[in-house]
């Protein structure tokens, strides 16, 4: 609750749990997860960068241009932080071998850590401010993907398109805004996603290769700075579209639990989300 008792919503709490999350606080086990999650996400990045449609994304960030700071994976290419997400999220999310949460069914990694380390680089920003963005990344991109499982895969959505873009807003918005303002920039920024998110898994029908650029596309959803004349509920809604049943509870906990969340993100993240095996982990956990 508010100074006012007006009810926090789920997407101010994601904000400012993002916001607050210090890389120096978080526990020893939380810490080591991400370097895991860092290796293994090079590892599958290494091996996807050799599909055939990862060729396909590196050539159309080329011919769409763009100047900046961050590096294309295992390229002398720089590009902007978009394109550069975009290229390396089709990278590590091509071969379904990157880390997978099973509740919420997505794969977290190949969008949080493209989105951070894109940004993190053309802002020549210091290491623990990009793992404590990528653990908010995870964090958030997990909770609202089990708000909404499994009736939402039932009812024919990838998780990891339909979700992505929170990760991904809530890792890019923490490392690009700071101020007073901090937390409604990145509720803004998570808002934004919400309007643009969409998934569907006709693939697994058609045989289309489109679900290589699932996460890609959901990734460069991010788009902070857009402002609004006010932060409104954009989470829930956007659970309560994809799932009209969604747990509340696994939306954002109460205000008095986020405050306490750095001591439980093992369970969230790193008990369900590294992989059990260094290849072919995806589903094993």
């Amino acid at each position: 609750m508010t100074d006012n008792s007006t009810p926090i919503t789920a997407t101010r709490q994601f904000a400012e749990f993002a916001a607050g999350l210090d890389y120096q606080a978080l526990p020893a086990t939380v810490k080591e997860h991400l370097t895991m999650f860092m290796l293994d996400y090079l590892r599958v990045a290494s091996l996807g960068q050799r599909m055939p449609w990862s060729a396909w994304a590196t050539n159309l960030a080329r011919e769409l241009g763009g100047q900046g700071h961050s590096t294309v994976l295992f390229s002398t290419d720089r590009t902007d932080p978009e394109r550069a997400t975009f290229v390396n999220t089709t990278y590590s999310g091509s071969i379904d071998a990157d880390d997978v949460h099973v509740g919420s069914m997505l794969h977290p990694g190949c969008i949080v850590i493209s989105a951070a380390l894109a940004i993190g680089e053309a802002r020549h920003l210091r290491g623990d401010q990009i793992l404590a963005a990528i653990a908010a990344g995870y964090e958030n991109m997990i909770r609202i993907g089990l708000s909404i499982q499994p009736s939402h895969f039932r009812r024919g959505f990838q998780s990891t398109a339909t979700c992505g873009g929170f990760g991904a807003a809530t890792a890019a918005a923490s490392l690009l805004f700071t101020g007073k303002d901090r937390s409604t920039r990145i509720a803004e920024t998570i808002g934004l996603v919400a309007s643009f998110s969409g998934g569907l898994t006709q693939f697994y029908h058609s045989g289309s290769t489109v679900k290589r650029i699932h996460a890609a596309h959901a990734a460069g959803d991010a788009q902070p700075g857009h402002r609004r004349p006010q932060v409104r509920e954009r989470v829930r809604t956007h659970c309560r579209h994809w799932r009209p049943r969604q747990d509340p509870r696994r939306v954002a906990p109460a205000q008095r639990r986020l405050r306490g969340l750095p001591s439980r993100l093992p369970r969230a993240l790193a008990a369900q989300a590294v992989p059990d095996r260094p290849v072919e982990s995806c589903g094993l956990v």
